[in-house]
Parts: C-alpha cells; structure tokens; sequence
C-alpha cells in the first residue's frame, strides 16, 4: 500500500503548461492518516490490512456512517477523512484523463489537459462534508460552522456515488476511472471531436444495414453471426431489468464470454467460414469493430484519423519526433491504382499544403481572439510566425521584439508545435476530401466504399505527407541548436507570410 496517495492531491493548474497539473502534499492529511491506522483497536488492525478495509473506514467516517466516532470531533474526523479520500481519487482521475486522450485524442485537437479542468477541481484545500443525504457538498468555515459549498468538487463526487454495500462493487480506483470517463463534459469534448466512446462490442451490436453492405462477405457473415448469439443474449439481460440496479454493469455490452464465442464457432461453417479457435474469432470480431469505429469517425468529421507526429516517451514522459512511415514501404494498392495515386498526390501537393496553413492560421488566430487570457496577443501572430520561420528568432529573442513577457508565453501564443499538427491534420483532410470527389476515372473507384481499403488509402496519402513534407518539419521544430527553417512546410508558411503583409 501507499501511504502518500492518501496526502498527496493533484490539482488542475493551466498556468503549468507542461503538465496541466500540480501536485500538493497535505501535510493535516498524512498526520491525521498516520494516527487513523495507530489508533485503530485490535478488529480494525486486521480490517485495515487490507486497503479496501482502510478505504471503507475513511468513507464511513466522512459520510458520518461510523457510530464509534466522538461526536465531539465528528465534523473535523469527516473533513479530514475526507481530504485524505481526496488526495486517493485524485491519481486514477489524473490517470483516467491521460488514458482517454491516448485512446481517442489522436490529431491533438484536444489534449489530456483540456480534460483537466473538469475533473480535476479539487482546490484540496476547502473543508467539505457531505450533508445528511450524502449528496450535497457542504463547507466547513474557520469557526466550525456548516455553511452551503459554492461548487462541486468532481473528487467529492466520486466519493459520494461510490457504493460501500454493494457486493458486484467496483475498486476505488476503478470507480473513479469510470466516473471521469462518464463525465458529461468530457463525453462532450470527446463528441465534439467526432470521438465516440462506445465500446467494440456495443458498435458490433447495433451496426446498421448500411454499415453491413459495406464490408466484405467473410466479415459480414462474422458480423451476422455475432448477432445471432450476443445479441439474443442481450435481450435475455433486458428481460431481467429488476436485477439491474445490484448490478450496473447487466446494462453494458460486455466482452462475450467465451461459452458466446464457442457458439458462434459452431455457426459459422453454415455460412461458409472457418475459424479454428475463439482466440482467433475475437480478434477478427475485434478487427471489424475497429474498422466500423473509424467509419462512424469519419461520418461525424468528415474526414479520417490520423496519427499525430509526435509519440510519448514511456520512459521520460516526454514528447519526441515519431519515426514516420516510408511510402514505399506500404503497398496496400494495386499496381495502376499506386501508380495514379502518386500522380494525383504529387500534383496536389501544393495547393493543399497552402490552403491548410492558411486554414490553420486563421483557425489559430480567431481562437486567441476569442479567448481572455489572450486576445490581445492575436495580432502577434503573424509578425511572430515571420521571426520563428523566415528570420530564425529564437523564442526569447521574439517576446523582445513583439512586447511579450517571457519566451514562455511566445510559446504558449504561436504554439508553432500546434500548429504544426493542425497543418498536419488538415493536409490529410483536404486530400480525403480532394480524393472523394475526383475518384471518378481513377482504378481506386471501384473500391472506394470499401471501409479497408479507406483506411488503406489513407495510410498511403499520410505517408505520402510525411514523406514530402512533415517529416522534415518536425526534425527542424525539435532541433533548438540551430533557427535555419528550410523545410517545405518553413517555405511555403513563410511564402503565405509574405503575402498577407503584402495585401496589408
């Protein structure tokens, strides 16, 4: 067990730009945790053992539930028991932020520490209680007195909805993680994004005609099949509602269980596929999922995933230049397709690039102009764009020249790092999107509603970008011992630079 995630608290912090975050020992926390397990009578010694049994007397105590407490010391034993539970939670939200933008936030868009700010709240310093009810937060003010909290503390919430009784109950960690991803406005931010948070199986049960008609034979029979068995089951689960509320996770589409898996098998060779074992069933069903995922994606956005340009270190914790995949190692279309593609990527290469840094700087702009913090710093945009890439400034050097406070907050204005993945993000987009409607007369036409062969195409149009261009770009990005921006990217934003001054 760890004793210091009972006094250690993480708290949303946007002045951290690196983390998002900051972490604040409560030193009341670890004193009144260290005397909790002290003071503890011979019974409760060996409850406390175990961390589960230490976690449900913390609870008790801050929900008033505990009997034995001295009622003299009730609303101080509450608030710190409380704060210690605080500090618990705190990780596995932290945690669950971290996983969600791994999983879903792939184009940067949004980042794990604009996920922060809804979840991670908790000042750790107000004294709160829970009122009689255990659902409204109530604040404990220097003379001792019970007045009504001014907001809601998501930690606080995690507490208070976490059910000590229930016996098909979740970890503290495991609820805490749940809780954050169910957050309104983090489903929200995620939705904004065309990013759904369905699970594979959920996606499988309720694919639709069209989505059907779209994949191949062999995996629309997996698919049919899957039906056949999981989602009888699933109505089955429907009819017994009345148990729904002991067990919470009945109304989730969960992973079939092996005995499902086993049935499908045995279905299969009446429509002429042949799979030798569950193992290898659940990941073809596992394959599909992922492909109908990225399709409703696309719907939503109008255009594909794509990786982003860096990758996190697991060892420092840092973001490094990802090593980009070669062109000519992927081979995913045929011949004559391949050949016209090329030509087609070549061509365009230009006029999509331009019109993707025009777009992003724009976008980058109006987005300063609508923000409090910085708005006054939008028209530092171009003129500091100009001394990065077509002067070879140094940050430093252009906070000087623009009449910023620091290179920490050019950084934080130009975000050229951004702006660089948004150009990224769009190149591919607008491809996708010039691809869509000038696949008439090329061989790729025939395939073009076919979601792997998408994916595919797509895969081929990124590697073609990174290769001529992006590449290139973050290397120069990444490399701070010299300014010199020779890249295509460099050029041709320095190309758009010149003109805008020009039409001034």
């Amino acid at each position: 067990m760890d004793a210091s995630r009972y006094s250690t608290i993480r708290v949303f912090d946007p002045t951290n730009n690196e983390k998002g975050y900051k972490v604040c020992h409560q030193q009341e926390a670890q004193e009144f945790f260290q005397q909790t397990l002290l003071g503890l009578d011979q019974k409760e010694r060996l409850l406390a053992q175990w961390e589960r049994g230490i976690q449900d007397l913390l609870l008790s105590w801050f929900r008033a539930e505990l009997s034995t407490v001295d009622t003299t010391c009730d609303t101080k034993y509450r608030v710190l028991a409380g704060l210690c539970l605080r500090c618990y939670v705190s990780m596995p939200i932290l945690k669950a932020c971290k996983k969600l933008a791994s999983q879903f936030c792939l184009d940067y868009r949004l980042t794990y520490r604009e996920l922060l700010s809804y979840v991670l709240n908790d000042d750790g310093k107000t004294p709160i209680i829970l009122d009689s009810d255990g659902k409204a937060q109530l604040v404990v003010n220097k003379q001792g007195e019970i007045e009504p909290g001014l907001g809601q503390f998501f930690t606080i919430d995690v507490l208070a909805s976490y059910r000590l009784n229930s016996p098909a109950r979740f970890s503290l960690d495991n609820w805490a993680y749940l809780k954050t991803k169910q957050h309104p406005d983090i489903k929200r931010c995620l939705a904004e994004q065309g990013l759904p948070l369905s699970s594979n199986w959920s996606l499988l049960g309720r694919v639709k005609l069209r989505h059907l008609e779209q994949l191949y034979p062999r995996d629309r029979k997996l698919v049919e099949t899957f039906h056949t068995v999981y989602s009888q089951d699933r109505q089955q689960q429907r009819r017994h509602r009345v148990n729904h509320k002991l067990n919470p996770r009945v109304n989730q589409c969960l992973e079939p269980r092996d005995d499902q898996l086993q049935d499908m098998l045995h279905l299969l060779p009446e429509r002429g596929v042949i799979i030798n074992s569950t193992k290898e069933l659940h990941k073809e069903l596992t394959r599909i999922a992922k492909g109908l995922q990225e399709e409703e994606i696309w719907s939503r956005r109008g255009s594909p995933i794509w990786e982003p340009l860096e990758a996190r270190d697991p060892e420092t914790g840092e973001y490094v230049p990802k090593e980009l995949p070669d062109l000519n190692s992927i081979n995913t279309i045929d011949h004559l397709g391949q050949s016209e593609l090329q030509d087609f990527l070549e061509q365009g290469l230009i006029e999509v690039l331009d019109h993707a840094i025009a777009q992003a700087l724009a976008e980058h702009i109006a987005s300063l102009e609508q923000s409090r913090r910085y708005a006054c710093f939008a028209s530092k945009v171009i003129p500091g764009f100009r001394f990065l890439y077509c002067e070879g400034k140094s940050l430093k050097e252009i906070a000087t020249l623009v009449k910023m406070t620091n290179h920490s907050q050019a950084s934080r204005v130009l975000a050229p790092g951004k702006l660089l993945n948004r150009v990224h993000y769009l190149s591919v987009e607008n491809f996708f999107q010039l691809i869509s409607t000038t696949t008439k007369g090329l061989a790729l036409e025939e395939n073009a509603t076919k979601l792997d062969y998408l994916s595919n195409l797509m895969q081929e149009v990124e590697a073609f970008l990174n290769t001529q261009v992006f590449q290139e770009a973050v290397a120069e990005l990444s490399t701070s011992k010299t300014r010199s921006m020779a890249s295509l990217y460099a050029q041709r934003l320095c190309r758009y630079l010149d003109e805008h001054n020009q039409k001034k």
